[in-house]
């Protein structure tokens, strides 16, 4: 498993993955561990309107179910970036 090179914030991560798939684990609202590969600024089935959603919420695309789901900040694990751990 590859190791964490630096600490950077929850943020910059997200930040930096852009419209790029990663996968990400966290804790669902049952306390259930999740991995979901996914990936933010998608354009599929998006028609301008849809839910209310705090900054504490990051909506992605799960490719493997092909929906948008998503997670809160606050419940992430870690973050999987090509190939390499960037939060953890």
């Amino acid at each position: 498993m590859a190791e964490v090179t630096d600490n950077p914030s929850l943020e910059d991560v997200l930040d930096s993955v852009g419209g790029k798939f990663f996968t990400v684990t966290f804790l669902t609202a049952k306390n259930e561990e999740r991995v979901m590969n996914c990936r933010k600024g998608c354009k599929i089935g998006v028609v301008g309107t849809g839910g209310t959603y705090t900054s504490e919420q990051v909506r992605v695309y799960d490719v493997k179910i092909r929906q948008w789901r998503s997670f809160l900040k606050s419940r992430v694990i870690s973050i999987r970036f090509k190939g390499e751990h960037k939060f953890k």
